[in-house]
């Protein structure tokens, strides 16, 4: 999966399907799925995608419903 960077000519809902479609295929013993996906997704967003959510209160996002 590339990363977003919000552009006008990226999809969202597109690239949050292929970010669940990578992060389904790894199983870590003592983690859940959906905590695994929101320690990854950080390293999903560039540039205008990732000021947004670099301007989020810290911890202000504690499910994956939250997020996407």
């Amino acid at each position: 999966v590339g990363q977003f960077s919000g552009a006008a000519t990226e999809d969202p809902h597109l690239h949050l399907r292929q970010f669940l479609e990578v992060a389904s295929n790894f199983k870590n013993p003592g983690i859940t799925q959906e905590a695994f996906r929101l320690r990854l997704f950080p390293y999903s967003p560039r540039d205008r995608a990732k000021s947004w959510l670099n301007s989020l209160e810290s911890n202000s996002i504690a499910t994956w419903n939250a997020l996407a």
